[in-house]
């Protein structure tokens, strides 16, 4: 998909470096949960999932972020299917503003109403697991892969997600 064409869902995101996708893998896998982080292919922060067809210039996404590990926090987020979601939660101003700026420029829009900044680290979770007991990491993720498609099925989270309360 060409950024600079129309699409029907427009989902834009951004995946960690191979280098911090590795530090992740390596930190979730290695605290003996159990938990399988997504692969590398399917990990992302969504900046915009948006209902409506939008132009956006890929120039205008050619962008990194360096997400620093004093802003991370967990979250679960239980699904429909009755497992649940860890969320690595965190803060960056510049990814704040983009998303911001996607919606004053590019005429975008999110589903929720406010926008968390997080990257789903592990589907299928016990709802049994003690979150607030889960180490973070201790170090960086750089965000600098940018992608747009339209179509993605995320329907699934986004059902659960629906009417949480981001703030």
């Amino acid at each position: 998909m060409s950024f600079s064409e129309k699409i029907d869902n427009t989902f834009i995101s951004m995946t960690p470096d191979e280098l911090s996708y590795k530090k992740i893998k390596e930190h979730y896998e290695s605290l003996g949960l159990g938990l399988r982080v997504q692969p590398f292919n399917e990990i992302h922060c969504t900046i915009i999932n948006y209902w409506i067809q939008t132009e956006v210039p890929k120039s205008f996404c050619e962008r990194k972020f360096l997400i620093k590990r004093d802003t991370y926090s967990h979250r679960l987020v239980k699904r429909d299917s009755g497992t649940s979601v860890i969320l690595l939660c965190f803060f960056n101003y510049g990814l704040k503003l983009l998303h911001k700026d996607l919606i004053l420029k590019y005429g975008t829009g999110h589903r929720h109403k406010s926008f968390l900044q997080h990257i789903s680290i592990s589907y299928g979770v016990d709802n049994d697991i003690n979150i607030s007991k889960l180490p973070l990491p201790e170090f960086d993720i750089s965000l600098e892969n940018f992608s747009g498609s339209s179509g993605v099925d995320i329907s699934t989270l986004e059902s659960d997600l629906e009417n949480l309360d981001w703030n």
